[in-house]
């Protein structure tokens, strides 16, 4: 009633399109809805870096959205978060932005305070430089895929233009280093690292492990087996920590799913969902494998476990790169979800760079 007040209609959860502000939660993210024109595009939460200081702490059972081992991780994936953060200032991509969080809160440990406020996590200078983009910016590694058969390009960016030194043995790069001028091809199996150099200023090493393959694994069948769209699937209902053995457990109900997703569950929390069935494959190559859940998964090609990402934890992506014949590999995916968000995707993305359609899931 008050069109002087600004109203955020969902803060991270379902957005209504009514309001003043469009809000996404992302851990650690950052992402951001597509702007619009009428509403403020806003990152309500994102970071949450867990560190726990012993004899800091509430409880000494605590969790953070993603678990720090020390502070110079916490360090460097701070400074990278904000980095992103920046880029999405640079193209307008976001109007605000809200870390989480300021402090410890009981058994959270996302805090840059301790619950008991007497230890700043990181030094207050850098924290300065972090949060008014003073740092040198880190280096992003792009290519298609962290496997190849021949060779694979890699190309290295960074946000703000400072000359950027790389190296293929392992060893941190100095100014004595390769410096970056145009795209590398990496022909052997390599641990690529880069970092940004600035008079004396450095960024955090970035590194990426290329790996050589020199065959690729054979399908279960030939491409002609006569096959049906869809995956099997199975859905189930209970509370757990981890992923149970859903062999062992009667299913609510099963039948055929058009794909992976979480169109055959009927409620938002406590329930699980498996898939199986065969992925066609139209050609030899480097196939890339996105699973993303909220909670715990885990996925199968070949009956070879290849993703593992169990547990409670937020919406978060884990990848892997398979080299795999034409034809039809094997698919198995498990899932839970407890209370919370949820989601769950499967993205495969083929030697051409295209992501493969539901069509490509079928079932004998």
């Amino acid at each position: 009633m008050d069109e002087t007040r600004l109203v955020s209609n969902a803060s991270g959860w379902t957005d209504y399109n009514v309001g003043d502000i469009i809000d996404m939660h992302s851990y650690p993210g950052p992402d951001i809805y597509p702007v619009e024109e009428k509403r403020a595009t806003v990152l309500g939460e994102f970071g949450g870096l867990g560190l726990a200081v012993p004899e800091h702490l509430w409880q000494e059972n605590n969790w953070g959205y993603r678990e720090m081992t020390d502070t110079l991780e916490f360090k460097n994936s701070y400074a990278e978060l904000w980095d992103n953060v920046w880029q999405m200032k640079q193209g307008n991509a976001a109007s605000a932005v809200v870390y989480t969080q300021l402090s410890d809160v009981e058994g959270e440990v996302n805090g840059l305070v301790t619950y008991d406020r007497e230890i700043i996590k990181l030094p207050v200078e850098f924290l300065y430089n972090v949060h008014n983009d003073n740092m040198v910016s880190p280096v992003v590694i792009s290519s298609d895929h962290s496997m190849f058969l021949e060779n694979e390009k890699v190309a290295l960016a960074n946000r703000k233009g400072e000359t950027i030194y790389y190296t293929l043995d392992g060893s941190d790069p100095t100014e004595s280093s390769n410096k970056y001028t145009k795209p590398i091809w990496v022909k052997a199996t390599s641990l690529l690292k880069a970092r940004s150099i600035d008079g004396d200023e450095k960024s955090k090493v970035t590194q990426k492990q290329f790996e050589k393959v020199d065959s690729l694994n054979p399908p279960q069948f030939q491409l002609g087996e006569d096959f049906q769209n869809g995956l099997k699937y199975s859905y189930y209902q209970g509370q757990w920590d981890y992923l149970p053995d859903f062999s062992q457990l009667e299913s609510l109900k099963s039948g055929i799913a058009d794909g992976i997703d979480l169109d055959k569950a009927t409620r938002e929390s406590d329930f699980g969902l498996t898939f199986d069935g065969y992925v066609r494959l139209m050609e030899d190559g480097i196939y890339t494998f996105h699973l993303t859940s909220d909670d715990g998964s885990m996925l199968w090609i070949n009956d070879k476990k290849v993703i593992e990402h169990d547990g409670h934890h937020a919406m978060d992506t884990k990848t892997i790169d398979l080299p795999l014949q034409k034809g039809y590999h094997k698919l198995s995916l498990h899932y839970f979800q407890a209370k919370g968000g949820l989601g769950l995707d499967v993205k495969i993305i083929g030697p051409d760079g295209r992501n493969l359609s539901k069509d490509n899931y079928v079932h004998n």
